[in-house]
């Protein structure tokens, strides 16, 4: 069984669990079969079984965290190189908060007073003394006091860091600094046949 056999029925870079390794795993392992797809695969594999289409997803997890511990040391130093130079190019959630109100206070009030006297002259007198004497006064009043207010939230998702800008940015710096041919390098290492194995086996 070769890489490319193993590859066209598996995963490999992408079922580490390495978090910095997910978003270009797929690059990886394409790299990994066009690059060394000729080359046979090793114990690290074949143990498992001779035909790739049989190797299990939970042997394939298991042959892929394999391949990171054997090499883990090296790997992770250049990934935290990485990261710390990569650009922070992830898809964002923005959320949108808005507060809004409105307040009426109004009021009318004021005094209507109204009042009438009765007078009355006596007999043999000129003057007019009160007789009755009617008063009304009225307050009258008018108020609203209407407050409403709340908050509108909207959670929006935005896409404007894509990951396909993520991965090419990866693989380029990846590539510049050598890391991918370090990480392919090691990988074809650790589940391949020694070069002069795999011509033994040919003669």
């Amino acid at each position: 069984m070769t890489i490319n056999d193993y590859l066209s029925n598996c995963k490999l870079f992408s079922l580490m669990g390495v978090s910095q390794l997910n978003d270009i795993a797929d690059q990886l392992d394409l790299i990994l079969k066009v690059n060394h797809g000729l080359k046979t695969c090793g114990a690290l594999i074949t143990s498992y079984n001779t035909d790739a289409s049989k190797i299990t997803d939970v042997e394939q997890a298991s042959i892929a965290k394999s391949v990171y511990l054997l090499n883990k040391h090296k790997w992770d130093s250049l990934i935290d190189f990485a990261a710390e130079e990569i650009k922070p190019w992830i898809e964002e959630q923005s959320k949108t908060t808005t507060e809004y109100g409105q307040v009426i206070d109004t009021a009318n009030s004021g005094k209507d007073t109204y009042q009438n006297t009765n007078k009355l002259a006596g007999f043999d007198s000129a003057e007019f003394v009160d007789d009755t004497s009617n008063a009304n006064s009225t307050e009258y009043g008018h108020g609203v006091k209407d407050t409403h207010s709340g908050t509108d939230t909207v959670t929006k998702e935005s896409r404007s860091k894509q990951a396909e800008k993520l991965v090419d940015y990866t693989m380029q710096f990846w590539n510049k600094y050598g890391i991918t041919r370090t990480i392919i390098a090691d990988t074809v290492n650790t589940i391949s046949l020694p070069m002069y194995m795999a011509e033994s086996e040919e003669q």
